[in-house]
């Protein structure tokens, strides 16, 4: 990692698998198409990797107003999982997702972060049409 710079990384253990698809302002990205396209790709920890995505932006939902925000993609990060993984389906989407990753669901009128194990069947999760 190169000192000179200014980096804030969030060291945020959840992760989705490589072939996910992501929203972007430039169409429809798998996380494997932002690595590769990523600027100042660094090495930050043994074999943990993050890169640059200016200008890139995303669709994201904002759990107080209900509301869908777009926001800058800061960074990617790439590194082995050792973690369980779930793979999460609603309707003919799903997504591969760490146990420890956020969920959001509405679950009696009200959206929450949850965790996959603790989704239920009655749980209304938020996608993206």
């Amino acid at each position: 990692m190169d000192k000179t710079k200014d980096y804030v990384l969030y060291c945020d253990t959840d992760s989705v698998g490589g072939e996910s698809i992501i929203n972007t302002n430039i169409g429809n990205k798998t996380i494997e198409d932002l690595w590769l396209m990523s600027d100042e790709k660094e090495q930050y920890n043994h074999n943990k990797y993050f890169g640059l995505l200016p200008g890139l932006k995303t669709i994201t939902f904002n759990k107080k107003n209900g509301q869908l925000e777009e926001k800058n993609i800061k960074y990617i990060m790439k590194h082995e999982v050792k973690k369980k993984m779930y793979r999460i389906k609603c309707g003919n989407k799903s997504v591969d997702v760490t146990e420890d990753h956020s969920i959001i669901v509405e679950r009696e009128g009200t959206f929450i972060s949850i965790t996959p194990l603790n989704i239920l069947k009655s749980d209304k999760i938020i996608i993206l049409k």
